[in-house]
């Protein structure tokens, strides 16, 4: 898998959304399969379940 140095942000936002996709994982399934698969590459992960959750159920991040 690919990480940044970030922890929060599009990455774990795409990633998680391509894991609920292609693997028919839930939006909290793909966040802990992110973070498992960050610690062993020695990195910090937190995908942002609620907007995850969000962007799955409305397809965008804003206000709107």
């Amino acid at each position: 898998m690919y990480y940044n140095t970030g922890g929060e942000g599009r990455t774990g936002m795409v990633l998680s959304l391509y894991l609920m996709h292609r693997y028919d994982l839930s939006a909290s399934e793909a966040a802990e399969e992110i973070v498992q698969n960050a610690l062993k590459c020695g990195v910090s992960r937190r995908p942002n379940l609620k907007k995850i959750e969000k962007f799955e159920t409305t397809k965008t991040l804003g206000s709107h």
